[in-house]
């Protein structure tokens, strides 16, 4: 899930949140995970969650403004196979 790994290099605007991403290939489990302090406030949460089942990508979850089912590296290859939840 490559196509994660470019969406580390924003940052919000407010606060230390650091991006990072985290794949399991063993279960087929990807994710875009946000963490860190804005203020006092602990922030940790998944911007981005996609599973492979039964050779589908399934988007389970998508908080990215233009939404990663319009990454030109998904719709190429993956053309019929994208479940959005």
């Amino acid at each position: 899930m490559a196509v994660l790994r470019p969406y580390t290099q924003y940052k919000p605007v407010y606060g230390d949140i650091e991006t990072t991403v985290s794949f399991d290939d063993e279960h087929a489990n990807y994710a875009l995970l946000q963490s860190g302090w804005d203020g006092d406030d602990y922030l940790h949460g998944a911007i981005v969650h996609i599973r492979l089942i039964d050779g589908k990508i399934w988007i389970q979850y998508d908080g990215t403004e233009e939404g990663v089912a319009t990454d030109q590296a998904i719709t190429c290859c993956c053309m019929g196979t994208i479940a959005i939840c």
